[in-house]
């Protein structure tokens, strides 16, 4: 590294590559059902479709239901989505999710929609709890640099 720097705190930081987070979260792939799904634009769609006959059932705590998830993948394999069911099951609680979070912001707007999405979002819940953990910045910092550690000697360990 050519650029060193510190910031206000005291902590080394290197210049001319960009950001690198202090503590990186692993985001979940999504299964080929699942990028079919978002590709072909299978829950806008039948969102669409479900509140012309259910939108005076529909209130902020709607939760798709089983039948609801059912009926999706009946439509995606209507629209030319290929899958077995133990793909869907293994990404049951996703689709719940994209389901219920599409309905409701269809109907009550993208904000709703976003506060759905984002109780399942691991990188917030992981977030969270490092917030619950560390009460200060610096505390913050040590827990990233024993993060950053621990996956050091992990490498080692299985080289």
């Amino acid at each position: 590294h050519e650029n060193v720097y510190y910031t206000n705190m005291g902590r080394k930081v290197y210049g001319g590559g960009g950001i690198t987070p202090d503590i990186e979260i692993e985001q979940s792939l999504l299964t080929n059902l699942g990028v079919d799904l978002r590709r072909k634009n299978i829950f806008f769609n039948y969102s669409v479709d479900y509140l012309i006959d259910h939108e005076e059932n529909v209130t902020l705590d709607y939760l798709a239901s089983k039948k609801d998830i059912d009926d999706l993948l009946k439509f995606a394999k209507a629209e030319e989505i290929e899958f077995e069911q133990v793909e869907a099951d293994s990404i049951n609680d996703w689709i719940k999710n994209e389901l219920t979070s599409n309905i409701i912001g269809r109907k009550f707007g993208e904000v709703e929609r976003y506060k759905i999405v984002l109780e399942e979002d691991t990188q917030l819940k992981e977030t969270m709890e490092i917030f619950e953990k560390c009460s200060t910045l610096k505390e913050m910092f040590k827990y990233a640099e024993e993060i950053k550690q621990n996956k050091k000697e992990e490498e080692k360990v299985n080289e």
